[in-house]
C-alpha cells in the first residue's frame, strides 16, 4: 500500500510563499489489522530552483525523500543545485538510536531571473512503554510527569533582518499521540490520535508554520515559545496518563525575493533529544533503539481539572510553492 505522507508548509507574507514537502511509503501490513506503533526516521530536501529536475517532468521543484520504518534505522539525504540564478543547498539526517536529528538549508539570490527555495525537514518517531522497577505494569496518577529534554546547537546566517517580509526560519515541534498510533503515513500533530504538540519557532517569529493533513485540512500551528537565535536547551513537560507515542520534526525554509538575498540555517551540529519518564518507573522504547533516557522526575502536584485538559491540534500535508511574480 502506499501513502502520502507530507511533512511541514509555510505560510509567510501577504504573497504567500509557500513550501511543501512530500514522501513516498510503503508500510507494512499490520497482522489482524490491530493498530501498532510504527517507530520510523525520516529525512527530506525540498527544492524550487531552475535547474530542478521536476516533479513529474516539469522545470521546478526537486524532493528527495528516505523514509525508514520497523525497524527504523538511520535516515539521511542532501540536495544543491547552483547556477547565475544563485544556490540552494540542504541537508538533512534523523538516527533515532543517537537521539539526534540534523539539518542545513540555505540559499543565495543570483541575477534575480529566479527566486529559488529551500527547505530541510529531519523527523524521527518512537513509543514508549513503562513498567514498574520490578517488571509489572506502571500506573500513571494525575502527578506522574514526564519530559523531553533538547539540546540544540548551529547558527543562523541572514543576509538581512528576518520578518515578514524575509521568510527563512527555522522550527522544532514534538507531537504526543496515543500509545499504538504512530504511523508516518497518518496525521502526526493535530490528528485523532493526538494528545499535545509543542512548537518552537527559530530564527523569524514573524513566520507563521501551517500543517495540511492528507485530506487537505489546514492549521496554523500556535508557538510554545519563539526565539530569535537557536536556544542552547528547551524542554517539554507533560502527563500523558500512560503509556505513549511521540514524533519529533525539526526544519528550517525559505525563499529568497531579493538582489543579495541569502541565508544559511545550519543545525547539523545537532539537536539531541532525551527523556525522563514519572517517578519509579523503568521506560522502555517500541524501536528498542532509543535508549538517551536520563531518569525520572520527581511527582508533580495535582493540577486543577481544568488544566488537565489535553490540548488537539492538526498535522502536515501539501501545499504549492507560489513564485513570487
Amino acid at each position: 500500500m502506499f501513502s502520502l505522507h507530507c511533512p511541514v508548509m509555510h505560510f509567510s507574507d501577504a504573497w504567500l510563499r509557500r513550501v511543501a514537502l512530500a514522501g513516498v511509503l510503503v508500510l507494512p501490513a499490520m497482522a489482524g489489522g490491530q493498530a501498532a506503533t510504527i517507530p520510523f526516521t525520516e529525512a527530506l530536501t525540498f527544492s524550487y530552483n531552475p535547474a530542478a529536475t521536476g516533479l513529474g517532468g516539469n522545470s521546478c521543484c526537486d524532493y528527495i525523500n528516505i523514509v525508514n520504518s520497523a525497524p527504523a534505522s538511520a535516515s539521511s539525504t542532501s540536495y544543491g543545485q547552483s547556477g547565475i540564478w544563485g544556490s540552494v543547498a540542504a541537508s538533512a539526517s534523523a538516527d533515532l538510536a543517537a537521539g539526534q536529528l540534523k539539518m542545513q538549508a540555505g540559499a543565495t539570490m543570483g541575477d534575480g531571473s529566479a527566486f529559488p527555495s529551500i527547505q530541510a525537514n529531519a523527523i524521527f518517531g518512537d513509543g514508549f512503554r513503562t513498567t514498574t522497577s520490578g517488571g509489572q505494569p506502571f500506573t500513571w496518577t494525575a502527578a506522574s510527569q514526564a519530559q523531553f529534554t533538547l539540546n540544540l546547537s548551529g547558527i543562523l546566517d541572514h543576509s538581512r533582518p528576518l520578518d515578514a517580509t524575509f521568510s527563512p526560519d527555522a522550527f522544532v515541534i514534538l507531537s504526543i499521540l496515543n500509545k499504538d498510533t504512530l504511523d508516518p503515513s497518518q496525521p502526526l500533530v493535530n490528528g485523532p490520535t493526538a494528545q499535545q504538540y509543542f512548537f518552537w519557532n527559530i530564527g523569524n517569529p514573524s513566520t507563521q508554520i501551517y500543517y495540511t493533513d492528507q485530506h487537505g485540512n489546514s492549521q496554523i500551528l500556535a508557538p510554545t515559545a519563539q526565539y530569535s537565535d537557536i536556544p542552547p536547551t528547551v524542554t517539554a513537560d507533560f502527563s500523558p496518563g500512560g503509556d505513549f507515542d511521540w514524533v519529533l520534526f525539526l526544519g528550517a525554509s525559505g525563499q529568497l525575493s531579493g538582489p543579495g538575498d541569502s541565508f544559511n540555517f545550519d543545525l547539523s551540529h545537532t539537536l539531541d533529544l532525551s527523556y525522563a519518564g514519572p517517578n519509579g518507573s523503568v521506560t522502555t522504547s517500541v524501536s528498542r533503539q532509543f535508549d538517551k533516557f536520563n531518569g525520572t522526575l520527581p511527582d508533580a502536584s495535582v493540577p486543577e481539572p481544568a488544566s488537565l485538559a489535553l490540548l488537539f491540534a492538526g498535522l502536515v500535508g501539501m501545499a504549492g510553492m507560489r513564485r513570487r511574480g
